[in-house]
């Protein structure tokens, strides 16, 4: 999908999305930029979100707050505000996602089959349907994704 940054910001208008991240192992320097699900960019921060004029995503920015989590933590924020984990000095990341609200058009184009559960680790989880669907999601999408 090419970058449209029109569109992009037609779209943030339009979606309200929610952000649950809890950790199911130790998870260091998580970041985020305060503020930033209600204002655009900065300079900066787009070409670091972009990799873009020599920056890096990996990069930090000046603005950012910095923390650990643990498992028990429950991490609520908007899903429009910068965000990033680190794989760094952490022993796998670990961690289970909800985002609710207005589904974004490139969506099924984030997720992943090989993030997910295999259909046989399926097998030994204790509530595996949010990972069910998702897997099918990704393996029969509905039509509206193509």
């Amino acid at each position: 999908m090419s970058y449209d940054e029109t569109r992009q910001r037609a779209l943030l208008s339009e979606l309200c999305n929610l952000h649950v991240r809890m950790p199911l192992r130790s998870e260091r320097h998580f970041m985020l930029v305060p503020g930033s699900h209600a204002r655009w960019d900065s300079e900066l921060e787009r070409d670091v979100r972009l990799e873009s004029s020599g920056h890096h995503s990996w990069e930090e920015l000046p603005s950012a707050t910095v923390f650990d989590l643990e498992p028990g933590d429950t991490l609520i924020f908007s899903a429009h505000m910068l965000h990033r984990g680190t794989y760094d000095g952490n022993n796998g990341r670990l961690s289970l996602d909800l985002m609710l609200g207005k589904s974004h058009p490139s969506m099924p184009m984030t997720l992943e089959l090989q993030e997910l559960p295999t259909a046989s680790e399926l097998v030994g989880l204790r509530h595996p349907q949010w990972f069910a669907r998702a897997r099918k999601l990704l393996l029969e999408p509905p039509k509206s994704f193509n």
